[in-house]
Parts: structure tokens; C-alpha cells; sequence
């Protein structure tokens, strides 16, 4: 599976995850973060302008390994791999977009402090 089919399914996987679709949303963004020799997920979704709300789809197994395949495949030889990404689906158009942070993985850290602004520089536009 190439890249970009990889990031597809990572999009379906998240749409179709049950705690993703308890509530109506228009956009949905998923911050991964590979630290400390493991991957960390954290969910919002949007809806009409109003806060984000935590829902982070289950930690399947099928999940954490599209997440693993797209980090080895997006790999530039003889370099690092990326320490976060967001993925940011817009369900209007069904867009889903991946950004990867190689230097900065700290900007996506959530606690109680930095949960509002992360989750809103992760907000799809």
C-alpha cells in the first residue's frame, strides 16, 4: 500500500472508530506523537465553530499499524523519522491531509495547560 492509500485508511479507521462517531462533527483531527518508545494518540472533533471536543478513536491494533506503516514509509533515507502528526479529516469533502512535525513533537504535548491550544492548532480548516 502506497502512502497515500495508507493515510485514506488511516481516515476511515478514525471516521468509522465508535467513540470518533458518538457525536456529529465536521472536522476531526488525530495527534500522534512516537515518544519515550511509544505512540500516544489524542482525538478531538469539531463541530460548527464551538470548542473541541476529546474523542479519541480505540487504539486498535489496525489503527497502530497503518500509524507505524505510515512513519516507516514516509521515512527520507538516512534520517530520522517524524515524532508527530495530525491527521485532519474534513467530513464535507471527506479530505484527509497529514502533517508531520520532525523537530518540534513537544508542541503537541496535552496537559491540563496546553490541552486548548493544541487541540486548537490541530483544528482541520
Amino acid at each position: 500500500m502506497d502512502n497515500n492509500a495508507r493515510i485514506m485508511e488511516i481516515g476511515r479507521l478514525i471516521a468509522t472508530d465508535h467513540k470518533v462517531a458518538a457525536a456529529p462533527w465536521d472536522g476531526y483531527a488525530l495527534i500522534v506523537v512516537y515518544a519515550d518508545g511509544s505512540r500516544k494518540l489524542a482525538g478531538f472533533r469539531y463541530r460548527d465553530g464551538a470548542p473541541p471536543a476529546a474523542a479519541t478513536p480505540e487504539a486498535t491494533v489496525q489503527l497502530g499499524e497503518q500509524l507505524d506503516a505510515l512513519r516507516a514509509g514516509t521515512q527520507v533515507a538516512g534520517k530520522a523519522p517524524w515524532n508527530a502528526c495530525v491527521v485532519k479529516i474534513r467530513r464535507d469533502t471527506g479530505r484527509v491531509a497529514v502533517d508531520f512535525d520532525y523537530d518540534t513533537p513537544t508542541q503537541w504535548k496535552i496537559g491540563p495547560e496546553t490541552l486548548h491550544t493544541v487541540a486548537e492548532r490541530a483544528r482541520p480548516q
